[in-house]
């Protein structure tokens, strides 16, 4: 199950936007930060899936930060809209190199759960994740040349999915509830059916 911990967030989104200009030049997925966080508990590495994720959800939840957090996070924000900006093209390159990776993960997932489902259940709250991601990232690359394609095979996994999931409690910690709606999350509740 994903943890809430929004300062934490707050704090990944900093550096991740420390580092997205150079990060968005690079023909790489994975960035290790330059500031890679605590030694006890790092920070992930920057992907936009990650960094989007974790922007969309301290915006719907902002109310619920410290002062410090806050403002950490709006930094954060205003940082990444004008590096976005500045690297227009690679944004769009990565957005989509992303999204084809995202969605190749994703659909080895869905197929593994719809031969073998025991187990299935147990890591589809950390496995769910990279399906928010991929809806994200489709939205930032809303009418981008060849995004519509990659939708497409995403409805097709969506349509297995749905094949082998029933309606269930949200997956992840409850805080994450209001950032993270049944429409369009409608995957963030769903419960995986046992095979007869």
């Amino acid at each position: 199950m994903r943890r809430a911990d929004l300062e934490r967030d707050a704090a990944i989104c900093r550096s991740m936007a420390a580092d997205l200009n150079a990060y968005l030049q690079k023909d790489i997925l994975y960035w290790a930060l330059s500031d890679p966080g605590p030694r006890s508990s790092p920070y992930p590495q920057l992907t936009l899936g990650g960094l989007l994720m974790r922007l969309h959800h301290l915006q719907v939840l902002q109310d619920r930060l410290s002062p410090a957090a806050y403002e950490t996070f709006a930094r954060a924000r205003e940082s990444t809209e004008q590096t976005f900006g500045n690297w227009r093209v690679h944004l769009e390159n990565k957005l989509l190199s992303e999204l084809r990776a995202r969605i190749r993960a994703w659909s080895f997932f869905v197929a593994d759960c719809a031969e073998e489902r025991r187990g299935c259940q147990d890591d589809y709250p950390t496995q769910a994740e990279v399906r928010t991601m991929a809806a994200l990232l489709l939205d930032r690359a809303a009418g981008v040349r060849g995004a519509g394609q990659l939708q497409g095979q995403l409805h097709g996994l969506d349509r297995r999915l749905r094949d082998i999931t029933e309606t269930g409690p949200f997956v992840w910690d409850p805080l994450f509830e209001a950032a993270y709606p049944p429409d369009p999350f409608w995957w963030l509740y769903a419960n995986v059916i046992e095979q007869r």
